[in-house]
């Protein structure tokens, strides 16, 4: 294999592994449908990248890879086979560079993948371990989402839709939590567990499985190998006790088993990144990383873009930027939100994909019961078409039945336009979604 073509070049999990293909001295072209940040970098690495789809872009490739967005009639795809020229999944070369190095750890869950993903990779660099990391966002200790390292450690987000995570072979598959979320593609959430049980086998021999104990999904997998635990509660062997919040930043004492080690004080906001602290304390603690370098790289650590971004605008009013997209993320965020805020909460929530909203609908209704006012833009279709009764309107209306304020918008400038009269001293405007709401962002300064 001389060179490799990736069909969807830009998004941000095979964009970092174009760059690690480069890395291990591929060659390297991909198509996208737009220039973007990511593939401007990618350029000037030396990846020839198309802004259109054609077949002729795959002459000369030994293998051509797709991401899970990719129509199957892509005239990249179709030449592609037509040539028979080895094709893989986006999933499939993750596994395969994975398995060049020699420890694998991978981070599975429904949230908080990414953020558990980069408390890892700095605790790593700061233990001078020089992982290679794959990570979904932009992490600023590494600048970027991908950190070139050395083969003995690969530190991946392991993502489940699509069954992409049973791809990889992992020496620590960390488990976060299991909720419901991608049945468009599981339908159920026994498929759901029935997937995260075979990532749990999918643990090399001598391997571990880190899981979440206070998660009851998390506490059913059954598998072959050994067990890390972890959770607030009495059966986790590693455990968060007496903990103390000030300003929505907390701080535990940090026992395995009966044992007392040190008090952790964590940097990012949120009670639930106690539990994405403790998943990374594990892995870190059997690879022998010392207490002092964890505690250090926990109190230290700066979280990817679009975890909880936060500027105050020249009205005094605080505007937050974050990627929650799921009931569960969005209470998690209000909730850090409403704690620090002494005026009015006002959210905008942009929908991630018409099947998310559909079998998510009741609790996307309740959730937002921590704001004051809330506003729906049109909802993101990422790879979908649009389902009837299912719209920005009829959600806004669901909101209101519930008993909050709501408000559909028809766009996200009119949005903007909107919050305008909101920009006071002592609110906070939260911004939350997983798609272009990142362009509203940037209207009120965020990047």
């Amino acid at each position: 294999m001389k060179k490799v073509h990736i069909v969807g070049i830009g998004g941000i999990s095979l964009s970092a592994l174009a760059k690690i293909l480069l890395h291990d001295g591929y060659e390297v072209s991909g198509s996208d449908t737009c220039k973007s940040k990511l593939t401007e970098n990618l350029e000037k690495c030396g990846v020839q990248v198309f802004y259109e789809h054609k077949a002729e872009n795959v002459h000369g490739a030994s293998l051509v890879v797709y991401t899970g967005a990719v129509d199957e009639q892509n005239p990249e795809l179709v030449e592609a086979k037509r040539q028979n020229i080895s094709v893989y999944s986006r999933a499939e070369l993750l596994g395969m560079l994975a398995s060049k190095h020699k420890k694998v750890i991978s981070v599975a869950g429904s949230h908080g993948k990414t953020t558990t993903t980069g408390m890892l990779a700095t605790i790593f660099l700061l233990a001078r371990k020089n992982p290679t990391v794959h990570i979904g966002g932009e992490l600023p200790i590494i600048s970027g989402n991908v950190h070139l390292g050395s083969k003995k450690y690969f530190i991946t987000e392991a993502c489940e839709y699509k069954d992409s995570f049973l791809s990889l072979a992992s020496d620590y598959s960390v488990i976060l939590n299991i909720q419901k979320d991608h049945m468009d593609y599981f339908k159920n959430m026994d498929n759901l567990q029935n997937s995260f049980e075979k990532f749990a086998k999918n643990t090399k021999q001598r391997g571990f499985v880190v899981a979440n104990f206070d998660d009851e999904n998390c506490k059913k997998i059954d598998n072959k190998c050994g067990v890390i635990s972890y959770g607030f509660n009495d059966g986790a062997l590693v455990q968060a006790k007496n903990i103390s919040e000030k300003n929505q930043i907390f701080s535990y004492d940090l026992f395995v088993g009966e044992k007392y080690k040190t008090r952790i004080i964590l940097s990012v906001p949120g009670k639930h990144n106690i539990y994405n602290s403790l998943a990374s304390i594990c892995v870190a603690l059997k690879e022998r990383i010392p207490m002092q370098t964890i505690k250090k790289a926990l109190a230290s650590y700066v979280p990817s873009k679009r975890r909880y971004d936060k500027i105050i605008d020249k009205s005094g009013a605080v505007i937050v930027h974050d990627y929650a997209h799921h009931p569960t993320e969005l209470s998690a965020s209000m909730k850090i939100a409403r704690a620090t805020t002494k005026g009015k909460l006002i959210v905008v929530f942009e929908p991630h994909t018409y099947s998310r909203t559909q079998y998510l609908w009741r609790e996307f209704c309740t959730c937002f019961n921590l704001a004051d006012m809330v506003f729906i833009p049109p909802i993101y279709p990422a790879r979908e078409k649009p389902i009837k009764g299912i719209t920005n309107v009829t959600l806004a209306r669901g909101i209101r039945e519930a008993g909050k304020l709501a408000k559909a918008t028809k766009s996200l400038k009119s949005t903007y336009n909107v919050l305008q009269k909101y920009l006071q001293n002592g609110n906070t405007i939260m911004l939350l979604g997983a798609g272009t709401i990142v362009h509203l962002a940037e209207m009120f300064g965020i990047n």
